[in-house]
């Protein structure tokens, strides 16, 4: 939510509705601001304030979004499609695809001729180019927005992991453009933070600089900052404040999701022991496991 929210604070002189969008690996959240009023955080038809950034079809082929697609996973693993971000811009033989298949997801994976980008078959007849699969998940973004400020959104700013190379962020915003946003700017998620931080606390700063230390573990990567804070008056009397982004460091393979990857194996583990005949099948299985990794992720939150 704070990063949605720093998105808009560096935006906001725009004239007309914009949405910041805090897309991330596991989850959604988006702030919204229009002429003549604040920032407002954007809920979902469920009144929550982040939705599950994952997209399904269900047996009749109706897309479904938000948390009502990430709990089709226990019945439909192959047609719930979840951590897509991390597949934004990849090649099939990318380590982030080859970590996909080690947690277990049964996604097919292949390379789309005419475009040259990452594609899952879903079946014999349909495959879905990632960055459709995050247009969807970008255009649930812009449902919910239109539906929050009574009004149009086509244009957002949009976060991104700070080692992002070109060809993730170009598949980001062809996504956006699938889904009829117009990106105003992309912002590094460890940034993003680090403005918030200051908007707030900028009464608090003065000459001498201030370091803050930043720390994101999120769904799918840990990132770390440090960032220089100090402020200054103006020959009008008027106090300005600054950053410096001083570092940034970050491990792409550490994450939420490597949490959940721990507890489910320790699930399976504690059924095979209990149940060795049954248990002999259950990680060949592809629903029974989907069920263990939304029971993991649970008991992870529980925990927490």
């Amino acid at each position: 939510m704070v990063r949605a929210v720093a998105l808009l604070l560096a935006i906001a002189p725009a004239g007309a509705v914009v949405i910041g969008v805090d897309f991330g690996a596991r989850f959604l959240k988006v702030a919204a601001i229009k002429p003549g009023s604040g920032i407002e955080m954007v809920f979902d038809e469920a009144s929550k304030r982040k939705s599950s950034a994952a997209v399904a079809f269900n047996n009749e082929d109706e897309r479904v979004l938000g948390d009502d697609a990430y709990n089709l996973a226990p019945r439909l693993p192959k047609r719930t499609y979840v951590y897509i971000k991390t597949l934004l811009g990849k090649a099939p033989g990318s380590p982030a695809v080859a970590a996909m298949s080690r947690l277990g997801y049964p996604y097919a994976f292949e390379l789309n001729k005419t475009s040259s980008s990452l594609a899952i078959r879903q079946d014999p007849s349909t495959a879905y180019l990632v960055e459709e699969l995050a247009a969807f998940v970008l255009s649930y973004a812009k449902k919910i927005s239109e539906a929050h400020v009574g009004a149009v959104v086509r244009d957002c700013v949009l976060t991104v992991p700070p080692f992002w190379q070109a060809s993730e962020r170009l598949a980001l915003m062809r996504g956006a453009e699938i889904a009829g946003l117009n990106v105003l700017s992309l912002l590094h998620e460890t940034t993003a933070v680090a403005f918030k931080y200051g908007f707030d606390k900028e009464a608090l700063f003065a000459e001498k600089p201030l370091n803050v230390v930043f720390y994101d573990l999120g769904a799918a990567a840990f990132k770390v900052s440090v960032v220089e804070f100090s402020s200054a008056v103006s020959k009008r009397n008027k106090t300005t404040g600054s950053l410096t982004v001083k570092g940034v460091g970050w491990d792409e393979e550490l994450g939420g999701v490597n949490f959940d990857a721990c507890v489910a194996d320790y699930l399976v583990d504690s059924f095979v022991k209990a149940h060795p005949k049954q248990g002999k099948t259950l990680r060949g299985s592809e629903r029974g496991m989907a069920k263990i990794r939304k029971e993991a992720e649970r008991i992870k939150e529980t925990l927490r």
